[in-house]
């Protein structure tokens, strides 16, 4: 909303409004990369022949394991993104309590 978005300026200006984003950067580039690379890899082995046609069981299939397989492997980036949001946000907020 406009009024986090601002308070978050106000408070800790533009450094607040990025932090983690290198974090957020990798963590996406690695989660789409696992996902494509591990979807289409799923479903080459449900194919009989190259090219084959898969039904939609296929696709669900493999969509379901590919995003499965992608959040475990992804899922500590994003606990550390949180962290530095989240320690970024509290030590700004016990500086400006304390001031």
């Amino acid at each position: 909303s406009i009024n986090a978005f601002s308070s978050i300026l106000k408070a800790n200006g533009i450094r607040g409004l990025i932090v983690g984003i290198d974090v957020s950067i990798f963590g996406s580039s690695v989660a789409w990369g696992s996902y494509f690379y591990l979807y289409a890899a799923i479903k080459n082995q449900f194919r009989d022949a190259p090219n084959a046609a898969l039904t939609a069981q296929q696709h669900l299939s493999s969509s379901l394991i590919a995003g499965s397989v992608t959040q475990i492997i992804t899922n500590p980036l994003w606990v550390v993104k949180t962290n530095l949001q989240l320690n970024a946000s509290s030590s700004t907020l016990s500086e400006s309590v304390c001031s």
